[in-house]
């Protein structure tokens, strides 16, 4: 009997300390530099001055409680939001790609949100930036009556990478194609590009 406590209580330290090696940091690790107001993630190497590309940052929020960051440019055509997040805090465990998943959820709740589309294309996409590298999807919709926008009919584009552990979701609002043409040189500005 002896002998089988003994065995017990060694697979229960040996399980613990196997469950504590495996913390996962959830939360994203950032720089800022006051004098260029310039953020930086060390997690996804991704930085996002005050403007990039025509648009300005409105909003930047790099440490919600859930451990996620979101940030808020406008443009003379539309909006752009980007949010980063752990794979984990999105609902996506494990290690392979969860980036079609992740947008078509967004897409989902978009089209439930926002109606109708009349058009929708998709590409692939590739992160490089610094020193991190990561892939993704993107898809653009035009949706033919948008409520943030007056109903007016808008071109609206999501794009998710994976880098790392990372997700790195950014969505662009436009009220006319130009729009469109702004976030793919906003996107290449953060080191995203399609392929």
């Amino acid at each position: 009997m002896r002998k089988s406590v003994v065995l017990v209580l060694l697979l229960a330290v040996g399980t613990m300390a196997q469950a504590a090696s495996k913390t996962v940091h959830l939360s994203i690790e950032w720089t800022f530099d006051s004098k260029h107001g310039l953020w930086t993630s060390r997690d996804t190497g991704i930085s996002l001055p005050k403007k990039i590309a025509g648009f300005r940052q409105n909003r930047a929020e790099p440490a919600q409680k859930d451990g996620s960051a979101s940030f808020g440019y406008s443009g003379t055509h539309g909006v752009v939001t980007i949010f980063i997040e752990h794979r984990l805090i999105a609902g996506f465990d494990g290690t392979g790609d969860c980036t079609s998943a992740a947008r078509d959820n967004y897409l989902q709740v978009m089209h439930k949100s926002y109606g109708k589309t009349d058009s929708e294309q998709s590409f692939q996409l590739a992160y490089n930036g610094g020193g991190k590298r990561g892939r993704g999807v993107a898809t653009l919709c035009h949706f033919r009556s948008f409520p943030g926008f007056d109903g007016r009919p808008v071109y609206s584009e999501v794009a998710i990478v994976l880098i790392g552990d990372f997700l790195l979701e950014c969505r662009g609002t436009f009220i006319d194609k130009a729009g469109v043409a702004e976030l793919n040189v906003f996107l290449r500005a953060i080191g995203v590009k399609k392929v």
